[in-house]
């Protein structure tokens, strides 16, 4: 079994709660300029999904290195795919429930898109269910699942190849900002412009989610081999250029490269002060529990919104958030241990027997 490295997992936490921060306050106005920094940081937070591309890529590099570094075979094939199902599905599932049951019962029609992940390539009639908007990404990663062993492969094999990434990645990035995406509705293929942000690369929908999605697959898979050759970068310099580039909008690309340098950097001074603190307890613990926040973090969200008008003769819309984020949390340890982690033990064993 592949060692852990502890520091990735905090970095998980890190980006999921930078998620969860820039869909609850990234779009606060406070009219104080120091705030308001904090704020635009808040509000490039879509930028942690790409930042998860990039460190699913690395992750999936490290933990598959042996598997698919020389040969991509049936039997290593089917177990990858095996494995990642069981990884997304169980807790998939269980907000799919929720949501179909408790919060649009009268969408089930919709049902079918969402349980296989294929709304993303429909158009905006058929997205109709925003507690599970947020599973766009899961998608991008299961259509990125099937290729991604050929895709190390290929750069394993022909390393030459790596110093093309930076420049390709760039050039799909740039794509996704000037090109609209191409979506599926009832009259055959249509174009969305639908950047919901003023970011560079903020379309989660279409081709252009999944153009976005490997690109930070290609940059996490540099990463990695930037990291066997054990090189590493100014730690410190990476950090406060990828700060200085959230002040300001546009700056994606440059802050999704200085992420796929600064990942071997931190694992090569595995005993820097940053590596020790994104392995320390707390933000360890976030990063084991990341998946369940990301998928979470809406719904309690969804409930402010549907009820703000009731809450705000009691309390200014920031405590609710606050405690939004608390139940966030406090649900995600609750779903980790009794369903990710129930679940894949018993579907592994399930798997196994099977055999």
């Amino acid at each position: 079994m592949t060692k852990e490295i502890k520091s990735l997992t905090g970095l998980r936490g890190v980006a999921a709660m930078w998620i969860v921060l820039h869909h609850y306050f990234g779009s606060a106005k406070t009219g104080n300029i120091v705030l308001e920094a904090i704020s635009n940081i808040f509000s490039n937070g879509y930028l942690a999904v790409d930042f998860f591309f990039v460190l699913s890529s690395f992750v999936l590099c490290y933990s598959y290195e042996k598997s698919f570094s020389v040969t991509v075979n049936r039997e290593s094939y089917k177990n990858f795919m095996i494995k990642r199902f069981i990884r997304i599905y169980p807790l998939l599932i269980f907000m799919l429930l929720f949501s179909f049951i408790v919060l649009y019962r009268q969408h089930w029609i919709y049902f079918p898109y969402y349980i296989s992940l294929t709304f993303i390539f429909l158009s905006e009639t058929y997205r109709k269910i925003d507690s599970l908007a947020i599973t766009w990404s899961l998608a991008c990663e299961f259509v990125l699942y099937f290729i991604f062993p050929f895709l190390f492969l290929l750069f394993t094999r022909y390393k030459n190849l790596l110093k093309f990434v930076i420049p390709i990645s760039a050039l799909l990035y740039l794509y996704i900002f000037f090109a609209d995406t191409i979506t599926l509705s009832g009259e055959g293929f249509v174009r969305e412009t639908i950047h919901n942000s003023k970011g560079l690369i903020n379309t989660p929908y279409g081709t252009s989610a999944i153009i976005r999605c490997l690109s930070g697959y290609l940059l996490g898979i540099l990463s990695f081999h930037y990291y066997k050759s054990g090189k590493s970068f100014n730690t410190p310099l990476l950090i406060l250029l990828i700060i200085l580039s959230l002040l300001i909008k546009k700056a994606d690309i440059v802050i999704l490269i200085c992420i796929a340098f600064l990942l071997p950097s931190l694992i090569n001074k595995s005993s820097s002060l940053v590596s020790n603190l994104l392995s320390s307890k707390v933000i360890y613990f976030l990063g084991t529990i990341s998946y369940s926040i990301y998928l979470i973090h809406i719904v309690p969200l969804i409930l402010i919104d549907m009820f703000k008008n009731d809450l705000l003769n009691f309390l200014p819309l920031y405590v609710y958030k606050v405690v939004g984020i608390v139940l966030t949390i406090s649900f995600s340890i609750l779903t980790y241990y009794n369903i990710e982690k129930r679940f894949s033990l018993l579907l592994t064993e399930y798997l196994i027997k099977i055999k």
